[in-house]
């Protein structure tokens, strides 16, 4: 079915280790959409993922995060959030917000991988890995401040050299 309304859908914490938000989603096969909201001064920590953003505030005032540019943003003013830039969104605190989020879904909350992927797996969470070959290997790193650093100080050129340049161990 191609046309939808929110209402149609049971509104979920997206992603409750990181934020207050709850939101009825709309996924389709590369992306997902919803209509998100957030009480006065509530929102999401400082985070990044692999996942490209588009935010578009339709009722209050977001107090946004995105790389190191800090703004307070009004309906009619959209949002971007690269891959991997550390960013947060929060309810300005005087009053509630409502905001359209659009978000890739390449490499990323779905976790599908390929041969060669890379998954992000934010830091706090339970993961389980499934091999689905007979000769699968796989690698674990864990974040530390470091890369985090590097991540954030990456030129968008560099971001997609690491995305292709990866090296068989």
């Amino acid at each position: 079915m191609p046309f939808y309304r929110f209402e149609q859908f049971q509104s979920r914490l997206l992603t409750p280790h990181l934020s207050s938000g709850a939101a009825p989603v709309i996924e389709g096969r590369y992306m997902s959409f919803c209509l998100l909201h957030k009480e006065a001064g509530t929102g999401s920590e400082l985070h990044y993922h692999p996942n490209e953003l588009l935010i578009f505030p339709i009722r209050g005032k977001i107090n946004a995060i995105v790389g190191t540019d800090r703004r307070i943003v009004a309906p009619g003013t959209f949002v971007h959030c690269p891959a991997y830039a550390r960013h947060s969104m929060k309810a300005a605190e005087d009053g509630p917000v409502d905001y359209l989020y659009i978000k890739d879904m390449i490499d990323g909350e779905r976790k599908r991988c390929g041969p060669g992927d890379i998954a992000h797996l934010p830091r706090g969470g339970t993961w389980t890995l499934v091999a689905s070959a007979p000769a699968t290997r796989y690698a674990a790193v864990r974040s530390t401040a470091w890369l985090e650093r590097k991540i954030d100080t990456m030129s968008p050129e560099e971001q997609a050299r690491a995305r292709v340049e990866r090296k068989a161990n």
